[in-house]
Order: structure tokens, then sequence, then C-alpha cells
């Protein structure tokens, strides 16, 4: 054998295991991802994302979707979200908001007409009779606010919305064995090795088998989850991008925060679920991203302790009557701060909290 002939199979095997090394790597972030979306989602409704992690599936048709003890026929549009097929053209009568949040924004337990994106839409819709209102709701269950900044991301130049509505804070502050920060390659060439990837069939066939037998051999009840999913510090980062580009458009997007309830399950202690962190410096954090040039409204308060606005049995997941307080309340924000326009042509800047 001469030397051409050991340097091209050396040559081969480096490129071997580079391969190698990118699919284990993909498949290990992968593995943090189905940790998660096992607990969420069902796998059939999930389509994997490389840029955020998880999306639904787009153009699903009355799919029965489990969550949190509740079971809701769904329906997705083109872009995996919970709403209605928006026209890409836009004029100057349309009137766009886009609702990122997780769970809650996308109700979960609720039928689409009676999420608080739908509710908001007719509200402003009846008032404002010569606009066409659309709503988009970005809510996707487990989604947490480093999700959220990603799918604005895709969202902001295909539905170029007026309004931005943001509703995180529940699954940044859930623990799981890293950050979620650390799920997706920071460098291009990682993404770009990704995105193609998740493009063959072939690799997502093996990618699926073995992510599905890793989550097979892990015990549930092992204490394997160390950090909360997002730290305070880039929560506040997360909002203040959505907030920053926003700002940036021309004319300016007005972004609404909704301070959240505090949840009332805290976690399993002994499970290793159970966050420390108080959710105040969470909420402190949405009032001073959007207090400058956004607005907000506290649902803390009026919801936290009122348990005609929650599920059955449930702690988080907001019910018809929930959902229809959300609606009034930002409509209310709408109004006080006269954030739509009296004339499809005129637009307004500026803002101060509620």
């Amino acid at each position: 054998m001469d030397l051409k002939e050991i340097l091209k199979k050396i040559q081969i095997i480096k490129t071997a295991t580079v391969l190698l090394f990118v699919l284990v790597m993909i498949i290990f972030m992968d593995y943090s991802i189905g940790e998660i979306a096992r607990s969420t989602v069902p796998l059939q409704a999930l389509k994997p994302d490389p840029d955020v992690l998880w999306r639904f599936n787009p153009n699903l048709k009355n799919y029965s979707f489990r969550y949190g003890g509740t079971e809701t026929v769904i329906r997705t549009n083109s872009q995996g979200l919970r709403s209605k097929e928006i026209d890409e053209v836009k004029t100057k009568r349309h009137f766009r908001i886009l609702c990122l949040g997780d769970e809650v924004t996308f109700g979960a337990g609720v039928s689409q007409l009676e999420t608080y994106p739908e509710l908001l839409g007719d509200i402003i819709q009846r008032r404002y009779h010569y606009f066409l209102v659309d709503t988009i709701n970005g809510g996707i269950p487990g989604y947490s606010s480093f999700q959220g900044s990603h799918l604005f991301d895709q969202l902001v130049s295909v539905y170029e919305p007026d309004m931005v509505i943001l509703a995180f804070m529940y699954n940044d502050m859930s623990k799981s064995t890293c950050e979620d920060k650390y799920r997706i390659p920071d460098n291009e060439m990682s993404m770009r090795t990704r995105r193609f990837l998740y493009q063959s069939n072939t690799f997502m066939f093996f990618r699926n088998w073995a992510m599905g037998q890793i989550l097979n051999m892990q015990d549930p009840d092992k204490d394997s989850r160390g950090s909360v999913r997002v730290s305070s510090e880039d929560y506040f980062l997360n909002l203040y991008h959505i907030v920053k580009v926003c700002g940036e458009t021309k004319p300016p997007v007005t972004v609404i925060g909704i301070l959240m309830p505090e949840d009332f399950d805290k976690g399993d202690k002994k499970k290793g679920t159970q966050t420390d962190i108080p959710s105040n410096l969470y909420r402190s954090y949405l009032m001073k991203v959007v207090g400058e040039d956004g607005y907000w409204f506290d649902a803390n308060v009026a919801v936290q302790y009122n348990r005609s606005y929650f599920l059955e049995g449930n702690s988080r997941l907001l019910n018809e009557q929930g959902h229809q307080f959300f609606a009034n309340n930002l409509f209310k924000v709408v109004e006080d701060y006269r954030l739509i326009p009296q004339e499809p042509t005129a637009f307004p800047s500026g803002g101060d909290e509620f």
C-alpha cells in the first residue's frame, strides 16, 4: 500500500468521524428536546425544527391534542400555528396582532375560538370595523422566551404584525438538564449543517429512532433536571430582542407584555423540578423591557387566586372565562392608550405601562 492510499484512507476516516460527531451532537441536542416534548405535546403533532427546537406540524385537521389532562381538537395553518390561514399580502386596511406565548396562549383545553387571541381579535374588529383584523396565535405548548424570540424572527417577516403580545414565564422557570440556549448551535456553520440534515428523510428517520431509544432508557423518576431552562437575565434579553426589532420597523410595532399569574404548582422537589427562583424577578424584567417602548397589564393579582379562571384541577391553564378575562384586559390597554389608529394610515408610537 503506497502513501497516497494511506492518506486517502486517513481522510475518509477523518470525514466519517466528523459526520459521526455531528450526528451524535444533534441527537443529544434533540434528546433534551424530547425530554421536554414528551411531557408537553404528542410526538405525532410535532415537527422537529432546527431553529426553535419543535413546532406543530402544518395543516393539521381536527387533531385530537392531549395536554395537561385535557383533550382538545385543534387545527393548524401552513406555519404550524393554531390560527386560520392568513393572506401574506397585507394592505393598509389590515391590522395584524401576533400573540407569542406557551400553552396558555395556545389555549390548551379550550376551542380555538375561545382563546384570548381570537377573542381579542373579535373585540377589536367590532370596535374598529374599518380594519380587517387578523390575530395570529403563536402560542406553542412547552415554549420558553428563548424559543419565542426565535419563532418571532421567523414570523415577523411573514405576517408583518402591527402589534405583538408576549406571554412567557412558566417554561422559562421550569428545570431541565440544561438551558435552552445550549440546545441550538451558536455558529452559522453548525446551524447550516443542522438545517441541511433536518431536510433529509433518512437522517430524520435514524434521528427519531435514536432519540426514542435514549428516551426509553431514561428513568422518568431520576432527578436529572439541574437548571432552569431560561435564566432571568436571558429572559430579559430574549424579550428585549423582540422589543428592539419591533421598535426598528416602520412604523414601529406596538408591544404588550402580559405579567403572567404565579403558578400554583411549584413543581416536585423530590424529582428536582421545583424552582427556587421567585417569579416576581421574571415579571420585573418583563416590566422593565417593555416599560419604555411598550405596554403591559398585570394578570397576577386578579387571576392568581380566582379559581374560576382555570380549568378544573389545573393551576396554569385558563378556561373560557380566563381567556375572556385576558382578552378584555388587553383590549382595555389598547383603548386606554389608543394603540390602534383612528384611520388605517395613522399609527401610534411610544408607550407607558398599565
